[in-house]
């Protein structure tokens, strides 16, 4: 499982003054209504812990910049969408908010592969729990996140 989860692709952005600064990110977590990340970006090291309801897609998270005591409030909306390869991608997409300031954010994952030898992987959403699969000529692997207690 633990190469399925590297495979997840992760990338984002949050703007600051209108200016877009780049989050990158160590570690993510999505599924079972809970997400948390682990990260870093111009204001420094961060971790993230938020919720989203699948039911009516709004996401709610709160970024904390470790060795700091700054907390960043983060309000969207988990919207889904296909690439022009057909890849499932998710997108977390609104506002962030501290210390009376805020402006837009964007969180945007899917899964790729790396090795020549898959021809399909896909990612899906279920009853708030992931199901990834991966096919290649010979095989098909897959798995399920159950949602955490």
């Amino acid at each position: 499982m633990e190469k399925l989860i590297q495979d997840i692709a992760v990338k984002g952005y949050y703007q600051y003054k209108k200016f877009p600064y780049a989050m990158y990110f160590d570690e993510f977590d999505f599924g079972g209504g809970k997400i948390s990340a682990k990260g870093r970006d111009k204001a420094g090291a961060f971790v993230m812990e938020g919720n989203f309801n699948s039911k009516g897609n709004s996401v709610k998270i709160i970024k904390h910049y470790i060795d700091q005591e700054q907390d960043v409030d983060y309000s969207g909306q988990l919207v889904r969408s296909r690439n022009r390869k057909g890849e499932e991608i998710f997108k977390i997409q609104g506002k962030w908010n501290a210390n009376d300031e805020g402006d837009d954010f964007l969180i945007e994952f899917n899964t790729h592969s790396t090795r020549k030898s898959m021809i399909m992987q896909t990612i899906s959403l279920q009853k708030n729990q992931f199901h990834f699969t991966k096919k290649d000529q010979s095989k098909e692997l897959s798995f399920v996140l159950n949602p955490r207690d």
